[in-house]
């Protein structure tokens, strides 16, 4: 699965709504893109 994420709303001054959202799931992916990937190879993720 590929999901695109707009992350213009995530860099605005003042986030609220739809803007808070995007930027705190961006951040948490950032975040966990290393732990996520090491338990899993990468054909095991592509297979997803």
């Amino acid at each position: 699965m590929v999901i695109g994420i707009d992350g213009n709303e995530a860099n605005v001054d003042k986030r609220v709504g739809i803007s808070e959202y995007s930027f705190e799931l961006l951040r948490h992916f950032y975040e966990n893109q290393k732990s996520i990937l090491r338990q899993r190879s990468g054909q095991e993720i592509k297979n997803q």
